[in-house]
């Protein structure tokens, strides 16, 4: 048997591209307590009956240590009911005597390095409020939330009707320093009370990409808001409204700056594209 410090750099490498984790798990006793800090330190959930089987197996077991990474990895077609799922799982979590809670004066929630969800919400979720009930319980660093489609498929992972709750959430995390947010819409400009953008004090990088309906004043107020913490912010394939119309421009921005702040918030934005149209829309120019 080789020392445990060998032994955990090899189910390090292992236990991620291992067919059969379960077979590592029932070599000994040693092995299994060492696959269990490695799985419960880095948590990865493939479908709903796996988060629903995870909580399960809380209620007759521990964690071996408080997650300190947590993903949510689903195909576009199987993420219905993933957020009252999610928000099962981390309930029992949060109640487990291993978890690492952190308490910012507005609740008790599970300090975790990096949340990341590729998954689809649904317009059609009459329960959209689950995301917040599931976001609430945690407090990252770092979050990602992108969709599970190829990068060149320009589709609508967060969809308007959940961004409100979505931003609800963020605007409670004490930690968070780098937010990723992709495939996402706002509602219309036609909406009643267009949806700002969170105010996050911690943050220090925010990544917008493949974004409709948000508007260059939204970007502008937020920008204004937080220039004295937000270290850049950048924006990748955002539109005003839909796709076929006019993308965000950093001058666009910059002309819902007051002026005597442009010199400022100017070094903050950058804007950019990864993908065009063949025919149609409005094609990106570096010089934005």
């Amino acid at each position: 048997m080789p020392p445990v410090e060998v032994l955990i750099e090899i189910l390090l490498y292992a236990i991620p591209i291992h067919p059969e984790v379960t077979s590592i798990l029932c070599t000994s006793s040693l092995f299994l307590l060492v696959s269990r800090n490695i799985l419960h330190q880095s948590l990865h959930f493939r479908s709903v009956s796996q988060l629903a089987k995870f909580a399960e197996a809380l209620r007759v077991s521990s964690l071996a240590c408080s997650p300190r990474n947590i993903a949510v990895d689903i195909a576009g077609g199987a993420s219905g009911a993933i957020f009252p799922a999610l928000d099962a799982t981390l309930e029992r979590i949060c109640s487990d005597p291993a978890a690492r809670m952190t308490d910012s004066g507005t609740g008790r929630r599970l300090e975790l390095d990096h949340l990341r969800l590729v998954v689809n919400s649904h317009i059609g979720d009459p329960h959209p409020e689950k995301v917040f009930d599931a976001l609430n319980r945690v407090n990252p660093a770092r979050f990602l939330w992108t969709g599970p489609d190829p990068p060149h498929h320009f589709s609508t992972a967060i969809v308007a009707t959940v961004t409100p709750h979505l931003f609800s959430a963020l605007s409670k995390w004490s930690n968070l320093q780098h937010l990723t947010l992709t495939n996402m819409a706002f509602y219309p400009s036609s909406a009643k009370q267009p949806q700002p953008l969170p105010n996050i004090p911690s943050l220090r990088s925010f990544y917008l990409g493949q974004v409709v309906c948000l508007h260059a004043t939204a970007v502008a107020a937020y920008l204004v808001g937080s220039a004295d913490s937000l270290q850049t912010m950048t924006l990748v394939d955002v539109y005003h409204e839909s796709i076929w119309g006019p993308r965000v421009k950093k001058d666009h921005v910059l002309a819902a700056v007051p002026e005597e702040l442009r010199d400022a918030i100017s070094p903050l934005l950058c804007v950019g594209s990864k993908t065009e149209r063949i025919m149609g829309g409005d094609p990106f120019h570096p010089e934005w």
